[in-house]
């Protein structure tokens, strides 16, 4: 049995001593970034997890397994309750540590949901480490369909390229299409509000969008292609025991060296909120600007 398995079997046969199964739960992952000396880590990973039952009014008293010197496991025991506030848990966990990162699984009832919930915080975490979110609390609820894909990145590669063709390169160009094309779909189509988020000229919007949509080889309201970037950079980013990355790396310039060759992943963001265009500089001149000449730059 690998010892990943071991550790759950030792942490499940604690469960049946001192925590009662047939309830509702929610599993959490908990660690600190930094290193500390001693015993000061798990501390305060205790302390922590004890504030969030308090906080989420747990049924009972969690229960706590040291994994190493600076991660555990917790079960949060939830009786009769099969929702919690999530909003109450990021809270408490900001205010409650300043750099602890807890990952939690959905709330699942009776010993099977031990165990579900349970693997699907270590999943959350995964996603959260590979795709650097910078989140202080993932929860397996918002990125479960993109911690599924990224556990057969194979598949997940295939699927991209499906839903985004070319689009799915990892170069600066194909970065910058998505991230406009994200945008334009997020703000209902509208060329207006696309520049105005990206602070481009209407026109070069209207050119991004045309090039995406000859990049993908169909027009972007045939089928919107709303996951498939989403996974995309999550998968791009997972560690290489996965699988090879979603997006395929262009050749390097000519001069360019492996030392200095820069990377260029997808800008996107899990939450799908606009974000400020990363293009070059004479694309963010302002619309005032870029309506004296008679062709935009691109």
């Amino acid at each position: 049995m690998p010892a990943s398995g071991v550790l759950e079997a030792r942490a499940l046969r604690r469960l049946r001593m001192a925590y009662r199964l047939r309830q509702h739960h929610v599993g959490l992952v908990l660690w600190l970034p930094e290193r500390c000396h001693g015993g000061a880590a798990l501390a305060r990973l205790d302390r922590l997890t004890g504030k969030i039952a308090a906080e989420l009014n747990c049924a009972g008293e969690p229960l706590f397994v040291v994994r190493d010197g600076a991660l555990a496991w917790a079960w949060l025991p939830f009786g009769a309750r099969g929702e919690i506030a999530w909003p109450a848990l990021a809270d408490t966990v900001e205010g409650g540590d300043p750099t602890a990162r807890v990952c939690a699984g959905e709330v699942e009832s009776g010993i099977d949901g031990v165990r579900r919930t349970h693997r699907q915080a270590p999943r959350a975490q995964e996603l959260a480490l590979a795709a650097a979110t910078g989140l202080r609390v993932t929860a397996y609820t918002e990125f479960a369909p993109i911690a599924l894909m990224c556990q057969d990145i194979g598949s997940t590669r295939a699927w991209v390229w499906n839903v985004l063709g070319g689009l799915a390169t990892d170069d600066e160009h194909s970065a910058r299409l998505r991230e406009t094309l994200q945008i334009f779909l997020a703000t209902g189509g509208s060329y207006t509000a696309t520049a105005g988020h990206q602070i481009l000229h209407k026109n070069t919007v209207q050119y991004r969008i045309r090039k995406a949509e000859e990049t993908m080889g169909r027009s972007v309201h045939e089928r919107p292609p709303h996951w498939g970037w989403r996974c995309s950079p999550a998968a791009a980013s997972a560690p290489r025991s996965s699988g090879p990355a979603v997006a395929t790396s262009p050749r390097p310039r000519r001069g360019a060296t492996r030392g200095n060759a820069r990377t260029h992943g997808a800008s996107m963001k899990f939450a799908g909120r606009p974000t400020p265009d990363a293009g070059p500089r004479q694309d963010r001149r302002p619309a005032s600007t870029a309506s004296r000449s008679r062709r935009p730059r691109r």
